[in-house]
């Protein structure tokens, strides 16, 4: 998905995890609205501490909603207008994800 944002066009990029898992979590129209979140205002989710800007949204799941719902993490690669969806969970399937792995991910996408 192509949005655009204070006349910036946003860019929506999934690595094959999120891509594989997003149907289990959220419906389409749900998943459609996450991105128009993201693309009107990219800051929206809480930046993950020491992971190099990474971000995790809380988003409600089928009949959950928010607090019992899914986390979608996500980087906005600011110089080309680029959220790259890194993966989604259960709330109450995962503990954190350990923030050395999420700043590795990160200077990968930096440096494509």
């Amino acid at each position: 998905l192509t949005a655009i944002r204070q006349g910036r066009i946003i860019t929506f990029v999934e690595t094959a995890l999120f891509t594989r898992l997003v149907a289990s979590y959220i419906e389409d129209d749900s998943y459609r609205a996450l991105q128009v979140v993201l693309a009107c205002d990219p800051a929206a989710g809480s930046v993950i501490p020491r992971s190099g800007g990474i971000r995790k949204i809380r988003w409600g799941a089928m009949g959950r909603g928010k607090r019992g719902g899914v986390r979608v993490v996500y980087f906005l690669k600011q110089a080309s207008g680029v959220i790259w969806l890194l993966t989604i969970y259960a709330k109450n399937e995962v503990a954190d994800i350990p923030p050395e792995a999420l700043r590795r991910i990160r200077e990968e996408i930096e440096n494509e």
